[in-house]
């Protein structure tokens, strides 16, 4: 992470509300880098953090973003290995080329959704907490008991898969 700016944080605030797949470690590093941003810039990302600010509408907009974003999936998303579609794929020749064209047109379109939803939830945290004036940068967290090499790693985990 080059600096935590207001993107930065959007970001860690969305990675805090996803699933803690495959263990509630992830979730609890990512809650944690959360909680020391919003110490470190003295807000709260939440409902009572918009109140205070007088934005309980943008909250709203907001809230409902995250919850769209994290809800984007491509039709491959539930596969953990797809070498029988591939292979499938690859034997209808010209047809499997057209589904490929396809499917890259929506990954494409599927990146650009998830690219607009995060300037959105940039732009309405600026307008409901203030742009950050001194972004933090690599490390400044751990002046708020926040360690970032201790993020999970998901190699440490597969047995839990």
């Amino acid at each position: 992470m080059a600096a935590y700016d207001e993107r930065a944080v959007v970001l860690a605030y969305v990675d805090a509300q996803r699933p803690p797949y495959p263990h509630e470690n992830f979730r609890r590093f990512r809650q944690q880098r959360l909680r020391a941003l919003e110490q470190a810039y003295g807000i709260r990302v939440s409902l009572e953090g918009a109140k205070a600010m007088r934005a309980t509408a943008l909250w709203m907009l907001f809230d409902a973003t995250v919850n769209t974003y994290l809800g984007l999936k491509d039709p491959r998303s539930a596969f953990l290995e797809a070498g029988l579609i591939e292979s499938k794929i690859d034997g209808l020749g010209a047809a499997g080329r057209e589904i490929r064209a396809v499917e890259e047109r929506l990954y494409a379109h599927l990146q650009g959704c998830r690219e607009a939803h995060v300037e959105l939830l940039t732009r309405l945290f600026v307008h409901i907490w203030g742009p950050i004036g001194r972004p933090l940068g690599p490390g400044d967290l751990a002046a708020y008991s926040f360690d970032e090499s201790a993020e999970p790693k998901l190699s440490d985990y597969y047995d839990d898969m």
